[in-house]
């Protein structure tokens, strides 16, 4: 008769701590099991890191392994093992920002300081560049630019005859703006200069918004141009013929909400067969030559790793190609609150085989070699400066603290209803004690 006046209470109590305990078990256990069985790139012996006492702003690796390091005045050449062979200085009119790198067949290098951003310079400028052989002796340099305008180079590429093309933009006094393409070839003349759009004094923002971000171009085996651009409102993909005729184009518009920043295609490379890869913060897309989607690939790592969340930051920077068509993707993420980890995501040619790494670093390049060997340029607040080969997991996990703060209020919720349900099965039995004493004083 006690065991059944007592047991709805005490059944309360059980299914409110139960799902609680069992709740808390398995966010640790499934915390555990995120923390050491990570797919890992596979870790290898042939890894180093160079520390930098300068400026490096891009670096590239020919087809022999070796590496070029670029400065703001200055390129130097190392072999596989980094010894180095040689260094060698260019002149530039202007401080800039960046340096854009590409080689040809001959394993000469192509080298473009990109300009500041158009309200630091005094005076308008042309874009220069250069072509140094594998010696570092300069082969050849040139200027190109419209009267009374600010150039900007958005990226650089080869074919696969060596003819070089220059994706750009002028900025007028006026503040019209011409968006072109500049085609030379292997000794530096120019074969033709196309102008893709222009805006006048009066032209809408939202429409030109591009100058400062990654428009990248490559050149497939047809020596069809594709070119990337963004403004306010969305983003597009271009690819152009050998005849400068636009064969398709692929546009989206930017999504609102948390993905809205960085809802943009970013650095796209081709593979084998001239398929189109890129990427935006949710998803890695490639495209076959006729601009179809082929397929893609989800970045939602929330579902997986636990790895997207609202306090985690998580910005897409780089793409390279390894062998056998494997992709490399690299990420800046914020973990634990410290913005001081790059993620390099490895996905095989069928893209259903995963491996990750975490390694130090913020903003970085990164380029992989015909051996898959992974390089990363990047720097810290403690190193500064350095370049990294296969570089190796940190130690630090993934974690979601929304899922531990969901844990914790529902096991808060389950113990005051515990609570609540204990107190309803003591306080009846005490004020009933309490009765049955007035009632039988003696």
């Amino acid at each position: 008769m006690r065991l059944r006046r007592h047991f709805f209470p005490l059944f309360l109590i059980g299914i409110t701590i139960l799902p609680s305990v069992l709740g808390s078990l398995i966010y640790l256990r499934t915390t555990a099991l995120n923390e050491v069985e990570l797919p890992r790139l596979a870790q290898t012996d042939d890894s180093w890191i160079l520390p930098l006492n300068y400026s490096v702003m891009n670096f590239i690796l020919d087809s022999n392994r070796c590496i070029y390091l670029a400065g703001p005045k200055n390129l130097t050449k190392f072999d596989s093992t980094m010894n180095m062979l040689w260094s060698t200085e260019y002149q530039s009119n202007y401080t800039h920002n960046n340096v854009l790198l590409t080689t040809s067949s001959m394993n000469d290098i192509i080298l473009a300081p990109d300009a500041i951003e158009y309200y630091y310079l005094d005076a308008p400028n042309d874009i220069i560049f250069y072509k140094f052989n594998s010696t570092g002796e300069v082969l050849w340099n040139r200027t190109w630019g419209i009267s009374n305008a600010y150039e900007d180079i958005y990226d650089i590429a080869t074919d696969l005859e060596d003819n070089i093309y220059i994706y750009g933009c002028s900025l007028g006094l006026e503040y019209n703006i011409t968006k072109f393409i500049l085609k030379y070839n292997s000794t530096g003349d120019l074969l033709w200069y196309h102008v893709l759009a222009t805006y006048d004094h009066e032209f809408d923002w939202s429409q030109t918004y591009d100058g400062w971000l990654n428009c990248p171009i490559q050149v497939d085996s047809n020596n069809n141009m594709i070119i990337t651009s963004q403004n306010y409102t969305g983003f597009w993909i271009q690819c152009l013929n050998s005849s400068r005729e636009l064969e398709w184009s692929i546009s989206r518009e930017i999504e609102s909400g948390f993905y809205s920043s960085y809802e943009k295609f970013a650095p796209l490379i081709l593979d084998s067969q001239d398929r189109i890869i890129t990427f935006n913060n949710r998803f890695v897309y490639k495209y076959d030559g006729n601009g179809k989607l082929h397929k893609q690939y989800s970045l939602d790592l929330k579902s997986r790793y636990l790895l997207v969340d609202p306090s985690i930051e998580f910005i897409p920077m780089n793409l390279a190609l390894g062998a056998n068509d494997t992709i490399y993707f690299s990420a800046r993420v914020s973990i634990h609150y410290e913005d001081s980890n790059i993620l390099i995501l490895k996905l095989e040619e069928d893209w259903d085989t995963e491996d990750l790494i975490l390694t130090e670093g913020r903003e970085h390049k990164m380029q992989v070699d015909h051996l898959s060997n992974v390089f990363l340029l990047s720097w810290t607040w403690e190193e500064g400066d350095f370049l990294i080969k296969n570089p190796k997991h940190n130690g630090d996990v993934f974690y979601n603290p929304s899922m531990m703060n969901f844990f914790i209020i529902s096991l808060s919720i389950f113990g005051i209803i515990a609570i609540a349900a204990l107190a309803g099965l003591i306080i009846p039995k005490v004020i009933g004690n309490r009765r049955l004493r007035h009632t039988n004083p003696n």
